[in-house]
């Protein structure tokens, strides 16, 4: 059998909280230079990189009975023209259109029998040509997906042309059901092994002080820790209260945008704050702007964001998998000065937020059986502990090529929970920071005035960081 990729229990959440109306897909509307070559060479570019990004020659298995996560398998049917297509375009895509191909996409499950990523390539105005990428949040998290396409798509760095890799490598066998179910009783062995480990290792801090306990600081740094790992695990299921959150159903609209990077970091320094708090509280002025649309009255505006941490060990960036926490960050949209925003925002402890609930229930999950996981992450993705995903990623500092074109932009989207109706993705590429926005339109209303307030956030601490 071919080497398995066991999903790891953040990685199958991904799967687990799917549903008919809540898919978990992560996908980027980009903007090239007009390519010029042929789709034929296309392909065969993608073939000898593919190596580059071998977690995309891998499709999905179950394991019988269910009695592991998923497993990961090089699939011995790849075909590199099942992932990447040139569309027809007798009538070249102008945005609009670029941005509904995206929604479609995003709004469908994708086809769990195949490698979950896809790659759609049009022309559009203005002798550009547009690029849309689709994969599944469960074989990469953003800095991973980052990472993994630009090393399959990026004519910077890399050396000549190696064989076809595609066409030439070995095809090993689809794994059989007897297999999996082995890789999978290997894996529950090696899960309770671990799990005595763990309690073996704190049986022996509780001896590693000659009086046989630890001191009173140390025990009472202990209590904390332990009432605050309580409490996350009391967070779980009690959810976000705010006018936004409702169930999602299946159709997802985009809204794009995109801010000088230079402006932000103006303000950034004048504030004496991160780009990520700007950022926020952009976002906080757009969340303002919606809810005063929306005529919801301003005692219930309580409105949490999850932001997104990378924990990856640098240079494991590209392995695939998901390596990030979350931290909850309450946005005050209640407050109508942006200054103030901008300074409540920078105040935040963000650093150390305790990582709650869904993340206290992952460093438990790796030792619980799959069918406990599956329901534990339905019923959190039920009632979530926030009401929208604010996402940032850095990504490339210089402008980077395509098949020979220049990428000219880059808007980054993520997946919606079942009660979360609105995730924010920003990537920061050379001198600008792109934004991509999606909600459910049946859910959210008037949802273009997020972007017309958060543009016109940026505006405001501008001026104000001028006075």
């Amino acid at each position: 059998m071919a080497q398995v990729t066991r999903l790891s229990a953040q990685d199958a959440s991904f799967l687990y909280v799917e549903s008919n109306a809540a898919f978990m897909q992560d996908g980027a509307l980009c903007m090239l230079d007009r390519v010029t070559i042929g789709t034929d060479e296309i392909l065969q570019r993608l073939r000898q990189r593919i190596t580059n990004a071998s977690v995309l020659r891998k499709r999905l298995y179950e394991v019988p009975g269910k009695i592991s996560h998923p497993v990961l398998v090089e699939d011995p049917d790849f075909d590199m023209e099942a992932h990447v297509r040139k569309l027809p375009t007798p009538t070249p895509y102008d945005v609009a259109r670029a941005c509904g191909l995206l929604e479609q996409l995003l709004s469908v499950p994708m086809n769990r029998a195949k490698p979950l990523w896809g790659i759609w390539l049009f022309d559009m105005q203005d002798e550009r040509t547009g690029m849309v990428i689709v994969v599944h949040h469960c074989i990469l998290d953003g800095m991973g997906a980052l990472h993994v396409f630009q090393s399959l798509l990026a004519d910077e760095g890399l050396g000549p042309a190696s064989a076809d890799s595609d066409a030439g490598a070995s095809r090993a066998a689809q794994p059989t059901p007897l297999e999996l179910l082995r890789h999978g009783l290997q894996h529950r062995v090696g899960a309770r092994a671990q799990a005595v480990t763990q309690l073996a290792r704190l049986a022996r801090r509780s001896r590693e002080h000659p009086t046989g306990r630890p001191s009173e600081k140390e025990a009472s740094g202990r209590r904390r820790a332990l009432l605050d790992r309580i409490k996350d695990m009391r967070g779980l299921g009690k959810g976000a209260s705010s006018p936004l959150s409702a169930p999602v159903g299946s159709t997802r609209t985009i809204e794009i945008a995109s801010l000088d990077l230079g402006l932000i970091k103006q303000i950034k320094n004048a504030h004496g704050c991160t780009v990520n708090d700007v950022v926020l509280a952009l976002v906080t002025g757009g969340l303002r702007e919606l809810l005063l649309a929306s005529g919801a009255p301003s005692p219930t505006w309580k409105v949490r964001a999850a932001v997104p941490v990378n924990i990856a060990p640098p240079g494991t960036e590209g392995e695939g998998g998901n390596r990030v926490s979350n931290i909850f960050i309450d946005m005050p949209v209640d407050r109508s000065d942006p200054l103030d925003r901008l300074r409540i925002i920078a105040a935040m402890p963000k650093r150390s937020v305790k990582v709650a609930g869904f993340t206290a229930l992952m460093s438990m999950a790796e030792f619980a059986p799959p069918l406990v996981m599956r329901r534990a992450s339905r019923a959190i993705a039920r009632r979530p502990q926030s009401d929208l995903l604010v996402s940032n990623i850095r990504g490339p500092a210089e402008p980077m090529h395509m098949f020979g074109a220049k990428l000219l932009e880059c808007y980054p989207c993520a997946p919606l929970l079942s009660t979360n109706n609105i995730s924010v993705t920003v990537i920061s590429y050379a001198d600008t920071l792109f934004v991509g926005m999606v909600s459910d339109p049946t859910c959210v209303g008037d949802f273009p005035r997020l972007k017309a307030g958060l543009l016109a956030e940026s505006e405001r601490l501008a001026k104000a960081n001028t006075r």
